[in-house]
């Protein structure tokens, strides 16, 4: 999802975390997002998920930036943007993760600290789309549901 997004951004010559879709996100896996986000100066709290991780399973919790550095010291190991082609696909990207040691195959995101809650409970909307075509257009949409 984070590489769609990223393609997404970048072909309209935006960075991710300017699309306010989501809190700032960084691939461990990637040399420069892993070096952005170990010099990130910020006292927020963070959360590193397994790239094959669901259901929280896998996931770390920080309770500040400067735990990162020590977890995430080998961002040589991963792989440079550079390696890539220019226009490298979504598929590329998450081939090329699977090269790298198993300690940097995360997704690093600021913890959203401001969420709505209803009676003190924190909630999300689930909902699916696939857009199958774009000429003709064709979405193919499922309703989801809430959780909390």
């Amino acid at each position: 999802q984070v590489s769609v997004l990223s393609s997404f951004a970048r072909e309209h010559g935006c960075s991710l975390n300017k699309l306010f879709v989501m809190p700032a996100t960084y691939r461990m896996y990637l040399n420069e997002e892993c070096h952005n986000v170990v010099k990130y100066r910020t006292k927020s709290k963070w959360i590193a998920k397994p790239m094959d991780g669901t259901r929280a399973i896998g996931f770390e919790f920080f309770g500040h930036q400067r735990e990162l550095e020590p977890r995430f010291r080998g961002c040589k190991q991963g792989i440079s943007k550079g390696d890539l082609a220019g226009d490298a696909s979504v598929f590329e990207f998450q081939k090329a993760a699977v090269r790298v040691p198993s300690n940097l195959q995360f997704i690093v995101q600021k913890e959203v600290t401001n969420r709505l809650k209803v009676r003190k409970r924190s909630w999300d909307i689930r909902a699916y789309m696939l857009i199958a075509s774009t000429d003709p257009f064709f979405v193919f949409y499922h309703d989801g549901f809430v959780r909390s």
